[in-house]
């Protein structure tokens, strides 16, 4: 109670009294996940239920700069999706028994093109993996 006291003493609304209070108790819960790193972040309580912990975070990290050092080398073909549709109930399983998986062309073309406009990848290189050489392939 005494930050409660401390933030009521220098003026701040009950209102943001109560947001700073939701924000430490979500970094003491984010501990276990994000070491000393919670301090300094800012969470919901959906986000900190879905996020990541550091160590898995770090190994898909990898496998991704793995990746695209891959496409930039021209090692891969194509570029797919899997569509992974799930129910609801499957969706709301703690994210260890949660199935995973990216739905639909349309968030593929999506996060591609947005790998383009970041200069990951050409235009002409998204087509050709993703068009012309399934096409070719298949």
């Amino acid at each position: 109670m005494q930050a409660v006291s401390a933030l009521r003493d220098r003026g701040v609304s009950p209102e943001m009294t109560r947001v700073v209070l939701r924000q430490r108790r979500l970094r003491e819960q984010a501990k276990p996940k994000f070491g000393e790193f919670a301090a300094r972040m800012f969470f919901t309580e959906d986000g900190l239920q879905q996020a990541t912990r550091l160590d898995v975070a770090a190994h898909h990290a990898a496998r991704f700069r793995a990746l695209w050092t891959a496409v930039k080398r021209a090692r891969l073909d194509t570029i797919g999706s899997d569509h992974a549709p799930h129910t609801r109930e499957e969706k709301l399983l703690p994210y260890w028994q949660a199935p995973s998986g990216i739905p639909g062309v349309e968030s593929t073309f999506f996060l591609m093109m947005t790998s383009v406009r970041q200069g990951r990848m050409s235009i002409e290189r998204l087509v050709q993996m993703a068009c012309e050489s399934p096409a070719r392939i298949f």
